[in-house]
């Protein structure tokens, strides 16, 4: 397992959508001031009983050729809420570093990943099912669980443009933290790897938090935390990491010293260099 710490600042989020010339090299926009922009579409997904439930995900595709089997992509889970079209848009001076939530979405679509940003219930105004107290016992059963199914039979598809249904990848914050370490834990077959910031196990909660013994096919995990946290502290992430690394899981942790609850303004090149690790095919300038 590799800890990695460093000196960094927190700042966040903010919701746009804006064109981008086909001639571009990115999707994104950055200004003088550092605030940064991505184009972005929007599909509903009909999910929960009776497919009667239509709930909104937010995606783009990289500039340039896909691969032959379709742009790796990354489903970006949001905060507590939090709408996921605030990935897409930032700035200086926000809170929860949404500003590094935005460069981190900017840098995995020039890096060549798809990004698909899933709203939680109520259009993002709640939180995911992950963590709710006894949640665990009913999960199969869960609305959340059936729509991220559901949004992988759309990959599948191809509804959100050529993506490889084999090179997926999860990461998430607070609540999206919580719901990326479920889905680690419960479709491990269906995830390349994850990466979770300000968050643990998925039915931690905050400081309480028990982990058990951790399945050797747990995908490789990146671990992003500000050690200022206070909403979850560092103390209830570091016995996941110390979990996976006994089981034989790739497991690397990036800790800021700085940071309060949020992405942390390493998080681009961190998760842009975790994920490329694992994604085989990437696109063509």
């Amino acid at each position: 397992m590799r800890i990695g710490i460093g000196i960094l600042l927190v700042l966040v989020t903010a919701c746009g959508r804006t064109e981008v010339d086909d001639q571009s090299t990115s999707r994104c926009e950055t200004d003088d001031d550092g605030a940064v922009e991505c184009a972005y579409l929007s599909r509903n997904v009909w999910t929960g009983l009776g497919d009667l439930h239509p709930r909104e995900v937010h995606h783009q595709v990289p500039v340039g050729t896909p691969p032959e089997e379709g742009f790796p992509v990354v489903i970006a889970f949001s905060g507590s809420g939090a709408s996921g079209s605030l990935s897409f848009a930032g700035w200086p001076g926000m809170p929860f570093g949404g500003l590094h939530q935005a460069e981190m979405v900017r840098d995995l679509l020039d890096a060549g990943f798809a990004v698909l940003c899933p709203e939680s219930h109520l259009n993002g105004a709640t939180y995911w099912d992950s963590n709710i107290y006894g949640y665990s016992s009913v999960w199969e059963l869960s609305e959340d669980r059936q729509f991220v199914d559901d949004i992988l039979d759309e990959i599948d598809a191809g509804s959100f443009g050529p993506l490889n249904p084999q090179e997926v990848f999860a990461t998430g914050i607070s609540s999206g933290g919580y719901m990326t370490s479920r889905l680690a834990v419960t479709r491990p077959d269906k995830f390349a790897a994850v990466a979770i910031a300000s968050a643990s196990y998925a039915w931690c909660y905050s400081a309480v938090c028990w982990v058990p013994e951790i399945e050797a096919d747990h995908p490789p995990t990146m671990f992003l935390h500000g050690e200022r946290d206070l909403v979850v502290p560092v103390s209830s992430m570091l016995p996941y990491a110390d979990a996976l690394d006994d089981a034989g899981v790739e497991v690397e942790v990036v800790i800021d010293p700085e940071a309060a609850h949020g992405w942390i303004p390493a998080s681009g090149p961190e998760v842009v260099g975790w994920f490329s690790r694992f994604a085989h095919a990437k696109a063509e300038p």
